[in-house]
């Protein structure tokens, strides 16, 4: 969130990470930290908007 890289965040999101754990520093989320900062509004707006897919995976992938 701090780096402000919208890609990154996308990817985070899409493959299901929780824009509402916090961190053991501060305790802010992810979600807090792009409201708190007004040069975050894409990353505010992906969070709000973007819904983890739907993939489920129960044990490892053998190809």
């Amino acid at each position: 969130m701090q780096a402000r890289q919208p890609q990154v965040v996308r990817t985070l999101l899409e493959e299901g990470a929780n824009p509402d754990k916090r961190d053991s520093a501060a305790g802010y989320s992810a979600r807090d930290y792009a409201r708190r900062d007004n040069r975050s509004a894409e990353l505010t707006r992906l969070i709000e908007t973007i819904k983890p897919s739907q993939k489920i995976i129960a044990g490892p992938l053998i190809k």
